[in-house]
């Protein structure tokens, strides 16, 4: 009996997830360590080099969250979507994909709301 998804089905997605979220880690390092020692090094004085740091420290964290949370939310949702004819009923999984995808732009939604109030 062939089952609706395969086992292998999954794992190129998953592979696929942490990819994303890895450049997504290695340009929020790249970032900080480029901005935090040009701005460091600058003739400004050290409270204001401080607060730019921070403040884009603040801005990259929100950006690093954001994509992590894209791609694992994705993946979450094929996951979800792979198990189709696998023993929920119809109507069940196409409830729970809907709150998948509501639940995966309210958090996006606030992280953008987090940013913009940073900004201001």
């Amino acid at each position: 009996m062939e089952t609706p998804s395969s086992p292998l089905a999954l794992p190129p997605r998953l592979v696929a997830c942490w990819a994303a979220q890895l450049r997504s880690c290695q340009s929020f390092v790249r970032s900080q360590y480029f901005y935090t020692g040009r701005v460091l090094l600058g003739a400004a004085p050290w409270p204001d080099k401080l607060g730019r740091v921070g403040r884009r420290q603040y801005s990259d964290a929100l950006a690093l969250a954001y994509d992590c949370t894209d791609a694992g939310c994705r993946l979450q949702h094929a996951a979800l979507a792979s198990l189709a004819g696998v023993g929920l009923p119809d109507d069940w999984l196409a409830i729970w994909l809907r709150f998948d995808e509501r639940r995966r732009h309210a958090l996006l939604a606030g992280y953008l709301a987090g940013a913009r109030a940073t900004l201001q």
